[in-house]
């Protein structure tokens, strides 16, 4: 549709362009290696999932300024459902220095509004119940929906 960007106060948001992999998977790597997560990733396995994530159709990824740095990042997709469309955030994660500073829960904001200018009607996201990010979501609107399981189950196993 139309959107190309949004300022709000000092920070700003736009869609994540391939010029923004290689610094989005160091706030990646440092966002996510930090405890709850712990994850050990290396650059080049980050960098290919988020080119990855910008080459699938409905891709909807976003990166977040602060002062011009970048600070945040989310990396998801249109998903369809029965009443239109949603925004499935698959990634989202504020670079260390900026977290704790409001940048977060105002970068959940501003992609409402872009949401909202895709013509996008609603976000949701998988956390685990355990970790603080799910109070973060909650005290920025998300719910959590207790009848829902999450499943997984790998493609190469046999029949």
């Amino acid at each position: 549709c139309c959107f190309n960007h949004i300022v709000h106060m000092d920070l700003e948001i736009r869609r994540m362009s391939p010029a923004d992999i290689e610094p989005c998977a160091g706030i990646f790597i440092a966002a996510f290696s930090a405890p709850p997560w712990n994850d050990r990733c290396e650059p080049e396995d980050v960098q290919a999932y988020l080119a990855r994530f910008l080459a699938l159709d409905g891709s909807l990824c976003f990166v977040c300024l602060a002062g011009g740095r970048l600070a945040a990042l989310s990396a998801g997709m249109k998903k369809p459902w029965l009443g239109g469309v949603e925004y499935y955030i698959d990634q989202f994660c504020v670079a260390p220095a900026f977290q704790r500073r409001g940048v977060g829960s105002a970068f959940l904001r501003l992609l409402a509004a872009a949401c909202a200018d895709e013509g996008v009607y609603g976000m949701m996201l998988n956390t685990e119940r355990s970790f603080p990010a799910r109070r973060f979501y909650e005290r920025n609107g998300f719910r959590v929906e207790g009848s829902l399981a999450v499943l997984v189950r790998d493609a190469s196993e046999s029949k």
